[in-house]
């Protein structure tokens, strides 16, 4: 079976014109143009470590990776989007106590 990372085809990339808004001043379009194609990575990135830790909310998943101002979590629903990840059920969060989702790879795929 082929995994979700073997793929050989380049992966989509988030347009910079969803990352910066209309409104936003024109250092963070430029800003968003540079980071657009890391977006991806850090995407892929973030489903990697999902399908390391399947089940886990977001918050949980920042604090097993030591990521930093949620950087792995503010990934997961554009991961999402892209159907490397998907949402699970609610659960009472490990690390803030609230109710929150959890995160499974998508598909049958070995991360």
């Amino acid at each position: 079976m082929e995994g979700l990372f073997d793929q050989q085809t380049e992966p989509e990339r988030t347009p910079p014109h969803k990352l910066a808004r209309k409104n936003d001043p024109k250092t963070s379009k430029l800003a968003a143009a540079q980071i657009a194609p890391k977006a991806s990575d850090r995407e892929r990135w973030a489903a990697r470590c999902v399908a390391a830790k399947p089940g886990h909310t977001g918050a949980e998943l920042d604090l097993i990776y030591h990521a930093k101002n949620r950087q792995l979590s503010k990934r997961l629903s554009g991961a999402a989007e892209k159907k490397l990840v998907k949402r699970g059920e609610a659960r009472q969060c490990k690390v803030g106590g609230n109710s929150a989702i959890t995160w499974w790879p998508e598909g049958e795929w070995i991360g």
